[in-house]
């Protein structure tokens, strides 16, 4: 080959996309590097077959000496098939055989004679990763119980947790609380967190929590510590959640104090602040901001009933001027005379 041919063939140059134009990929940019880098490889290793013998520490490849492990190197393309240019030095590349002597090129690590990907370097095949570490993704990653840096080190379906480990996340399927990341527990096969844990769906909560708005929170009559455990629109009453006004409801009890299950929803019951009736159940009335007893309803002290009535015997009745239809409604000692209580 002539100098102008060779000066030719590695002067610098510019593919362009469908002859338009337009710059080449960066990806493409890389390639047009390494062969570039071969190029110079070709004109630089000597020939070899027809020409003769290689000389030591050169294999003849594709009619050129190229160099092997541990030789010196001034281009990729010097190198022997599966070997990288390293700091002037060829190297094996991955997958490639190695030895104690023959260091392997980057941060691959020589591991039965070949040369391997650490935790979240690159592979095509497990057999490219050390021991111990699974081809996941097109890396190398640590599968349930191996250590890891972060998440990218776990294969697909498991997280790194606070203690370097790949474990299972919440509402993954496990057979006991090592298999799940720290601050988890395995209950009916599942890994679930406690109340305030993060959470995708309930399956990833304890027994009894709902996930609501992204935590774990503990359901309408089960246990709590303070408001914030329970779900939305639930307090936490006597170390039991129970439903705010307007909630679902089965029965009264599912509501908190004051309050009454009426239709499914919890209104307001005998005492319980209102600012309008419809925030009180139907029995009652919502008079100078608390839901209280109509005439004749039901009452335990004289603050359950409306104004103009009074508690006697269980029942609000009443009072002298106050509004009446028939003698029983107004309270003893007092007769009904055009619609008011009056005294006899």
């Amino acid at each position: 080959m002539t100098a102008a041919v060779a000066a030719a063939c590695v002067a610098p140059f510019e593919f362009t996309d469908g002859g338009m134009g337009a710059p080449v990929a960066d990806a493409t940019r890389a390639d047009v590097a390494a062969d570039r880098a071969d190029v110079a490889g070709d004109l630089a290793a000597p020939r070899c077959g027809d020409a003769g013998p290689c000389a030591a520490g050169r294999l003849c490849e594709r009619g050129q000496c190229r160099v092997v492990a541990g030789g010196a190197c001034a281009a990729a393309g010097v190198c022997a098939d599966g070997y990288a240019c390293e700091a002037g030095v060829c190297r094996a590349a991955l997958g490639t055989t190695c030895s104690a002597r023959d260091r392997c090129a980057g941060a691959l690590v020589c591991e039965d004679g070949l040369c391997r990907s650490a935790r979240g370097g690159a592979c095509a095949s497990t057999q490219q990763c050390i021991h111990g570490l699974v081809c996941n993704e097109r890396l190398c990653r640590s599968t349930a119980g191996g250590a890891c840096l972060d998440a990218r080190q776990c294969v697909t379906g498991t997280v790194c947790d606070g203690a370097g480990a790949c474990r299972l996340p919440s509402g993954a399927a496990c057979a006991a609380a090592t298999d799940c990341a720290a601050g988890l527990m395995c209950e009916r096969g599942r890994c679930r967190g406690p109340v305030g844990s993060t959470c995708m769906t309930s399956d990833g909560c304890g027994l009894d929590l709902v996930c609501d708005a992204g935590r774990c929170r503990a359901a309408n009559g089960t246990t709590c510590a303070g408001a914030t455990d329970c779900v939305a629109g639930h307090v936490c009453v006597e170390s039991v959640c129970r439903a705010d006004w307007g909630r679902q409801c089965r029965v009264p009890v599912d509501c908190a104090p004051r309050l009454t299950c009426e239709s499914d929803r919890c209104r307001g019951g005998l005492g319980a602040a209102c600012a309008a009736t419809r925030a009180c159940a139907a029995e009652w009335t919502c008079d100078a901001g608390q839901c209280r007893s109509r005439l004749q309803g039901a009452c335990d002290a004289a603050g359950d009933c409306v104004a103009g009535t009074v508690c006697q015997g269980r029942r609000c009745l009443g009072a002298s001027g106050g509004a009446c239809r028939e003698d029983g409604d107004c309270a003893t000692g007092l007769v009904c005379r055009s619609l008011r209580c009056a005294a006899r």
